[in-house]
């Protein structure tokens, strides 16, 4: 009880700077002497182990404890995730503070590589790679898709409850999702899940993963390649190649990557729309796509000594040619249940780009005790889409609808953050600018459609301070941004009042995690937003078929999210909790053609209330040389539309779990094999109408000293991932079953020579915005 009452007052109350202070300074690093980043060091009373003060390490493993003058009996306490936990009498012999990794040796086997252990550190859940079995799983994709809370693939992961998240590598923003595939899973130091992100980052984030790598040294040249083949139905293959040098402080990097894939999709879709009358349109189709990617990337950075740091980067993003695709539909038309026509529809497409060009710049510094971090990005990208749609129809005209659409994006942003040590914690403000112009249109040939042309000029101006500070009983971290959002629209050319908007908004956020004996607590509360993309916006309207008609909604407006995070680790279980209270959701919906009202137009609209609650537990133990990790989830949402004149409910839970087990072998052998099942359920307006089950399992053996690897492995080997939904709004019904070519088989080999971690530590500015291009 006496507890409770401590933390409800800290919670109220900062405890008071001490008149008088001893300052303790030192570095905390591990037995290769390579800083330990966001160590605790604790000063507890030799007497009954009370709680004195605290502190964390900076990125280069340096710490600073003020202690009161009238502090005599004190003993440190240093700790951190994947190392055994130390305590060090005072005054300090040296002021280096080494610490041991954690090792386990079991009866009979000795485990030189453990199940990633988990931990609550701060604002975020970790995930220790460095010494665990998901050190030598090969790329950081490899990495992302094991730990707990993440789907996706390919550098682009969401967090199950919370949407798309955002992912920094050492404090850097990603914005070349390529960059997650370029990294070695052996280079990741841990993995840092943020389900609740405070105020310095964009009001829209609602999720981040944080990457650090282990701190390297050694100059000269390095690099390291890789080459994938993938085969099933088609024959995909990606290929990259990373080349470093580095002398002194100075680091130069350059890496190229090119993919090219074949996808397959069966699609089976029922739509029904009840109008002036029922129509029912039944269509079957195979739809074929090729795409080839080629991506290049120069950045620079050079450190003067510890306190200061600049570097640029330069990224560009080419299609090889162009990219194809070709769908061919076979439709039955009916009328009030009877037959009105069949269609055989053909629709090839093609989209060409101008190659997108991004360059970033940063510059990192420390002056006294005021640390700097500045950044600044610019973007441009310009793609054109062709399509032709060529309908055959038995009873009617036949029809043909060629259209093109382009879109040309421009952006500019700047970010600086100041971060100064401010009663007996750390106090970051900082401002973040962004500029974007956002220019599409759309034309077709047969006025079937009307032509379009739309501009978007949006300025957005944030201002925000976090502070973060350790109290006796726990970490307390509280942010607040406010940010200025001016969206000017120009339809044909004109500036249109109706569709312009303008916002102001606070975003407050407040964070509290502790630990009671070897339970780790954490409580956080945020504010965030979603802004409708640039796409969502447009007032273009696509042709998809004679009833059914695509466009943007001007009149969108952003949501804004309230967001409550629990999460709670004990041993080898981890519980999250989110719950999120949505206004103004934007979901999918259709409305009538103002001149037919036959014709049924699909876009987007807001949506008042959306309360949604995700939970998850995982259990990861390791039992010999099996490493399991079990995660159960559910999902939960309260919601309730207006169809056909009644109340329709859309609250069905969607149930789940993933199970990730990896076995490490004598000789270098190790094997993964991954199990998702995801339940029948409601999410949004969508039902889940099949429960869907992925089975992946590969195999890989490194040579060399770790520095040539061969992995043998099958994606969805049971083929059981096909996707069957229902879309209901208020008059229409859409049944869709999709069958992708999910299933294949590939063989990746890597081989990596004198590679180190990256020097750059640009955070980039404004990434958010660029991802509503």
């Amino acid at each position: 009880m006496k507890k409770v009452y401590a933390i409800v007052t800290a919670l109220a109350l900062f405890s008071t700077a001490a008149k008088a202070q001893q300052a303790i300074r030192g570095w905390v690093a591990d037995e290769q002497r390579s800083p330990i980043e966001y160590a605790n060091i604790i000063a507890l009373s030799v007497r009954d182990s009370s709680l004195v003060t605290g502190a964390v390490t900076d990125n280069g493993g340096k710490f600073l404890l003020t202690l009161p003058a009238n502090s005599t009996q004190v003993f440190l306490r240093v700790s951190g995730v994947g190392y055994e936990q130390r305590n060090v009498s005072l005054p300090l012999v040296g002021d280096t503070l080494l610490l041991k990794s954690e090792a386990k040796t079991m009866e009979g086997v000795t485990v030189t590589a453990q199940r990633p252990k988990m931990a609550i550190r701060n604002d975020a859940l970790v995930t220790t790679i460095v010494g665990s079995s998901l050190a030598k799983a090969g790329s950081g994709n490899d990495v992302l898709k094991h730990i707990p809370l993440l789907t996706g693939k390919e550098g682009s992961y969401s967090v199950i409850g919370r949407g798309a998240a955002v992912i920094y590598i050492n404090n850097r923003k990603i914005t070349d999702a390529t960059e997650i595939e370029r990294l070695n899973s052996s280079d990741i130091k841990d993995v840092e899940v943020v389900t609740n992100p405070g105020a310095r980052y964009d009001a829209t984030v609602s999720a981040v993963i944080r990457i650090h790598t282990v701190r390297r040294v050694g100059d000269g040249f390095g690099f390291d390649a890789r080459t994938s083949a993938y085969y099933w139905e088609n024959w995909d293959t990606y290929n990259q190649l990373n080349m470093y040098y580095r002398r002194n402080g100075l680091e130069l990097t350059a890496g190229s990557a090119y993919n090219f894939s074949n996808n397959l999709n069966n699609q089976t879709t029922t739509n029904e729309v009840q109008a002036a009358d029922l129509w029912t349109n039944k269509w079957t189709g195979e739809s074929r796509f090729r795409n080839t990617n080629n991506n290049y990337t120069l950045s620079a950075a050079y450190e003067f000594n510890a306190n200061h740091a600049v570097g640029a980067r330069f990224f560009t993003n080419l299609l090889v040619g162009a990219n194809y695709g070709h769908s061919d539909f076979s439709t039955d038309v009916l009328k009030n249940n009877a037959f009105y026509d069949h269609i055989e529809s053909q629709i090839p497409n093609r989209s060409t780009a101008i190659p997108n060009k991004s360059l970033s710049a940063y510059y990192v510094g420390k002056v006294g005790k005021l640390n700097i971090d500045f950044n600044t990005d610019y973007y441009y990208g310009e793609e054109t889409e062709l399509h032709t749609t060529k309908e055959q129809s038995a009873n009617y005209d036949n029809r043909t609808v060629t259209s093109a659409g382009t879109h040309l994006n421009k952006f500019f942003a700047t970010k600086l953050v100041l971060s100064h040590p401010l009663f007996g914690g750390s106090l970051s403000v900082g401002n973040e600018n962004a500029f974007t112009n956002h220019e599409q249109s759309y034309t077709n040939q047969e006025g079937i459609v009307a032509n379009a042309v739309s501009t978007i000029k949006e300025r957005n101006n944030a201002f925000f301070f976090e502070y973060s500070r350790p109290t006796p009983i726990g970490q307390l971290m509280a942010g607040l941004r406010y940010e200025h959002v001016n969206s000017d629209y120009y339809d044909q050319g004109v500036y249109s009042p109706e569709h312009s908007r303008t916002y102001n908004q606070w975003f407050p956020s407040l964070t509290f995690a502790t630990q009671i004996k070897k339970v780790g607590l954490q409580l956080s509360y945020s504010a965030k937003t979603s802004r409708p993309s640039y796409n969502q916006l447009g007032t273009n309207v696509v042709y998809m078929n004679r009833f059914t008609r695509q466009s943007g909604n001007p009149t969108l407006k952003p949501a804004t999210l309230h967001n409550i995070s629990f999460v709670s680790n004990w041993k080898l279980l981890t519980f999250v909790a989110n719950y999120t209270q949505t206004h103004n959701k934007i979901m999918y919906w259709n409305e009538k053609e103002g001149t037919d009202e036959n014709i049924t137009t699909l876009r987007y609209r807001n949506f008042d209330n959306f309360p949604a609650l995700t939970l998850s537990l995982t259990a990861a133990p390791t039992i010999g040389v099996w490493a399991p990790q079990l995660t159960l989830f559910c999902q939960k949402q309260w919601f309730d539309i207006e169809r056909l004149g009644s109340k329709f409910d859309l609250s069905k839970p969607i149930w789940g779990l993933q199970w990730d087990n990896s076995f490490e072998f004598n000789h270098n052998w190790t094997a993964e094999a991954f199990l998702q099942v995801t339940s029948k359920g409601m999410t949004e307006n969508t039902e889940l109408t099949r429960t869907t089950c992925a089975f992946n399992f590969s195999v890989r053996k490194t040579f060399l000293n770790d520095r040539l690897s061969v992995t043998v492995g099958v994606d969805d080997l049971f083929k059981r991932t096909a996707n069957q939904v229902i879309l209901y709004t208020n008059n229409l019904k859409t049944n869709v079953f999709q069958d992708f070519d999910s299933r294949e088989v590939y063989v990746t080999l890597r081989y990596k020579f004198n590679t180190a971690r990256s020097k750059y530590k640009g955070t980039g500015a404004g990434a958010n915005e660029r991802s509503r291009f």
